[in-house]
């Protein structure tokens, strides 16, 4: 729960940038039931409309794309430190198995490539947030 905490208190910095794509499928599962589906996906609308942040939803109807390919995961960027070392990128990837943090220039160039296709069949913000309510709403009803 800490942990949760720190994260959420994380996204009030706008010195943070978070760009999200999220799977239309993920709006449709269930773990909690539709009541508390409604409550998360509200919680999401609410998230992308803070300036730091962008959430942005993959259709069924994109087809092939990059993010079909390279599953789940996390590209870190960090800014310069106030030595001005620069910490160099990551992908983090996380499985049944384990967690993964990917540093090799090629694999980073890979998810970099993967980010850019998925950007390019992901729903603009707005029509992801209209969405994204519409099923909030279909939850809550």
């Amino acid at each position: 729960m800490e942990l949760a905490a720190r994260r959420q208190a994380r996204l009030a910095d706008d010195e943070l940038r978070l760009d999200a794509f999220v799977s239309e499928s993920v709006l449709l599962h269930q773990p909690g039931g539709p009541h508390v589906m409604a409550k998360q996906l509200a919680k999401l609308v609410e998230l992308g409309e803070r300036a730091n942040v962008s959430i942005r939803v993959v259709p069924h109807g994109a087809g092939m794309h990059p993010g079909l390919v390279v599953q789940s995961f996390t590209l870190l960027d960090f800014p310069p430190t106030a030595s001005r070392l620069v910490e160099p990128p990551v992908v983090y990837t996380e499985g049944a198995e384990g967690a993964l943090y990917l540093e090799r220039d090629d694999v980073i160039d890979r998810y970099r490539h993967a980010v850019e296709g998925i950007r390019e069949v992901a729903l603009p913000e707005e029509a992801t947030r209209e969405l994204v309510l519409k099923i909030a709403k279909e939850y809550a009803a």
